[in-house]
């Protein structure tokens, strides 16, 4: 675990110290086909104050994911529903003595077609949110295919959003939708071609890497707004940070008291004022984007597609700069030079310096709240607050 100093009340939540290293029964590691007993905590997802969802790793970086349930009565329940929705019900277990269960091969009673992904050959787990999400790596017929498993009542809007793409989106990439399985709640994508810009730091092809991200987002915010497009406006940026907050005051208290000035004043900021409604990604960083030899580009995820002003997006992608510079201090240039190149094919005309300014401190604090439940990465915490109120961009906005 990283903490700036013994006085800091920048820690991971005490609620959960005692899981950031346990170790499974030999037998049900070997019946998981895990390659050590010994698991990592790597992150958490608060659910509720008595509900968290986990991620461990064994050393070799196999997924175990679990849910921290501080109820027994709750947690025996889940524990039963999600045995009784589990292919092998040897591949879900209880650790009462840390308040977990713990689910292997795709278990979960709310993701119904998980399991039967992973029951494929060569099928590679890369993320598992319990009960919320899950994404699988599959080969079919020598191509690599990309697999969400949601929520079955959540899968018409994935498919949708990517079936719109296919029939709108004309200037960069997007997954191409390969298959829906409503019953199941599985859409299947194919990959796309390239590599994100977040696998191309340190390289020499990064800052033309960031251009064509900021080519990108520029088109698509030309883009009229599809009438499924929800609104998020800077009221529903200050419910996203009045949910986190909510968290933090319930695991880790001294955090929410170090910000919830900072936020205060960030939220009053936010609803003070308004821009100009633009279709908006609302997840755009550099692991959505991604970039071929030639320049072309491709976008990710298109499930948050929303309509909101155009400052909140361009600040999520400069404050993702900032925090990528935290975290390695490589960017393969400068933070200034990596800024410029992301803006410099942007129509930075768009923006206003105000909104973009209040929208990098909104997401320099949301970020702070997500890195404070993640063992490795609570130190980012206060050094993202450290930059609150610095200019996002050295370019001068309208």
């Amino acid at each position: 675990m990283q903490i700036t100093n013994q006085s800091s009340p920048w820690r991971f939540p005490q609620r959960f110290a005692a899981l950031q290293q346990i170790e499974l029964p030999q037998t049900t590691a070997v019946r998981w086909g895990l390659s050590a007993p010994r698991l990592t905590l790597r992150r958490t997802w608060p659910q509720d104050v008595d509900h968290v969802a986990v991620e461990f790793v064994t050393p070799a970086g196999e997924i175990v994911p679990g849910q921290w349930i501080a109820d027994d009565e709750r947690r025996s329940q889940i524990l039963r529903s999600t045995r009784k929705a589990a292919v092998d019900p040897d591949s879900v277990i209880k650790l009462d003595e840390h308040k977990l269960i713990l689910q292997a091969h795709g278990a979960d009673r709310r993701l119904r077609g998980l399991g039967s992904l992973l029951a494929q050959p060569g099928a590679q787990i890369i993320v598992h949110r319990p009960e919320r999400r899950a994404v699988v790596r599959l080969q079919q017929e020598g191509e690599t295919v990309f697999a969400k498993a949601v929520r079955p009542e959540k899968s018409g809007a994935l498919a949708a959003a990517l079936t719109w793409a296919a029939e709108h989106i004309r200037t960069f990439a997007t997954p191409a939708l390969l298959h829906h399985d409503e019953v199941a709640g599985i859409v299947s994508t194919a990959a796309l071609a390239g590599k994100s810009v977040h696998d191309l730091y340190d390289s020499p092809a990064i800052e033309d890497a960031l251009k064509v991200m900021g080519r990108t987002l520029g088109a698509l915010h030309e883009m009229p707004a599809p009438a499924w497009a929800v609104p998020h406006a800077a009221t529903q940026e200050v419910g996203v940070l009045a949910r986190w907050m909510d968290r933090l005051h319930d695991f880790a208290p001294r955090l929410h008291a170090e910000i919830t000035i900072p936020v205060a004043r960030v939220a009053e900021m936010l609803t003070g004022a308004t821009g100009v409604p633009t279709l908006l990604h609302r997840d755009f960083y550099d692991k959505q984007i991604f970039v071929t030899d030639d320049g072309e580009a491709g976008l990710l995820d298109l499930d948050t597609l929303a309509v909101g002003e155009a400052e909140l997006d361009v600040a999520n992608a400069l404050v993702h700069l900032e925090l990528r510079s935290l975290q390695t201090g490589r960017l393969g240039c400068s933070l200034q030079r990596a800024r410029a190149a992301f803006l410099r094919e942007y129509p930075v005309e768009w923006l206003s310096s105000e909104r973009l300014q209040v929208y990098a401190d909104a997401t320099r604090l949301r970020l702070a709240c997500v890195y404070a439940f993640r063992p490795g990465g609570v130190s980012m915490s206060p050094q993202l607050l450290a930059r609150l109120g610095q200019p996002a961009t050295d370019l001068v906005l309208a």
